[in-house]
């Protein structure tokens, strides 16, 4: 029996004990008639409250399960865009290398070939650790390239030959305009009009 219902109970005994037989000899038919209906209406006005009581519990439950639910959906999201955030902060670090790789590739074939590198396979010489070293600042200029191939050019000789020069020659016809000579290895001079 529950704590209500045994208040319900005490409560009608102590106004069965209140009454003397004096009380209730007293009472007319019609009153036992309207205390009847009071407890009546009573337990059911009890049984209605606790009927409201358990609704109200069962939507308390419902309303946490939703809450439980919305939190583990909401952990879940999270969690999946945690994921894709790390994902994505991992390609654009793979971008960056690459794009930093392709910059200083770049610069040393044009630095080496300026410098006068026969063959530009010959880059493949440079140590690693080296090319990690060079630097690119924020304008996008590469720092570091011409001391590493200056020290290359001085140590590996034979990878570079002179860069050629090319000479302006004035030829005897008046006619023809200038024209300009390039040496090759051989000695030969090459002629191009301008």
């Amino acid at each position: 029996m529950s704590e209500e219902t045994k208040g319900t109970e005490s409560q009608k005994e102590e106004v069965k004990e209140s009454q003397t037989p004096e009380t209730k000899k007293e009472l007319s038919d019609d009153e036992k008639q309207e205390m009847k209906l009071k407890e009546e209406g009573l337990e059911k006005y009890i049984k209605d409250l606790r009927d409201e009581n358990r609704k109200y519990r069962k939507q308390i439950e419902g309303i946490e399960e939703e809450n439980k639910k919305a939190k583990e959906s909401k952990m879940k999201e999270e969690g999946q865009l945690k994921e894709l955030l790390d994902q994505k902060e991992q390609e654009l670090e793979k971008l960056k290398k690459n794009n930093r790789s392709i910059i200083i590739n770049s610069e040393l074939k044009v630095k080496a070939q300026s410098l006068g590198m026969k063959d530009l396979d010959g880059l493949r010489m440079i140590p690693q650790d080296r090319i990690e070293a060079i630097e690119i600042d924020e304008d996008g200029k590469v720092k570091g390239i011409d001391e590493i191939l200056n020290d290359l050019k001085k140590n590996k000789e034979y990878l570079f030959s002179e860069p050629k020069k090319a000479v302006k020659v004035e030829t005897g016809n008046p006619g023809s305009g200038s024209q300009t000579a390039q040496e090759t290895k051989s000695g030969m001079k090459v002629y191009t009009n301008f």
